[in-house]
């Protein structure tokens, strides 16, 4: 994974079954949030989806967001029931978050596989006249799961093929690839 991980282009990370985030690159850090900053006990998706203010300012859409990684997270925890740390986090989130609590009643079960998020990013990509009225920058995101034992799986965004150039070259920006 980490290999892997090294030579993506695009933003991109690996986390644990229990989301739990391992390794991201620059690109990553810049659409999402500097996971180096989050101290390690928090740098999980589903706590920070809930909890970290800047990763969920990033997002145009939070609801969905909130609703998709629960989802996911309950299909992963699918294969850990009764493990202690699945079951601490989901605890602490059930006791800190009226909205986890509220979406974890629905019992949504889903496996985090493709799809596509709309992101609050400020990027001028070249060529443009400003980042200002650019709107949501839509990106597809794919996984990949390891098949080891260690479950681990690795994330990573492109531009939609319906996005267009201009997506393209928002992404590029973003990415600190030159898009000339």
């Amino acid at each position: 994974m980490a290999r892997a991980l090294e030579a993506m282009r695009v933003p991109a990370l690996v986390f644990s079954p229990r989301f739990d985030v391992l390794a991201w690159n620059g690109a990553a850090r810049r659409l999402l949030v500097d996971f180096g900053d989050v101290p390690p006990r928090r740098r999980n998706l589903l706590w920070m989806t809930f909890h970290h203010a800047a990763y969920r300012a990033r997002y145009a859409e939070i609801g969905v967001i909130e609703r998709e990684v629960v989802a996911a997270f309950r299909f992963s925890a699918s294969s850990y029931v009764g493990d202690p740390e699945f079951d601490a986090l989901v605890a602490e989130l059930l006791e800190t978050s009226e909205a986890l609590r509220a979406i974890w009643a629905r019992h949504e079960v889903r496996a985090k596989v493709s799809g596509a998020k709309a992101f609050r990013v400020e990027v001028q990509a070249a060529g443009a006249r400003d980042a200002d009225g650019a709107g949501p920058l839509v990106l597809e995101w794919h996984t990949l799961a390891s098949t080891t034992s260690s479950r681990q799986q690795l994330v990573y965004y492109t531009a939609r093929a319906a996005g267009g150039p201009e997506d393209e070259r928002r992404l590029a920006a973003l990415c600190g690839a030159d898009s000339g």
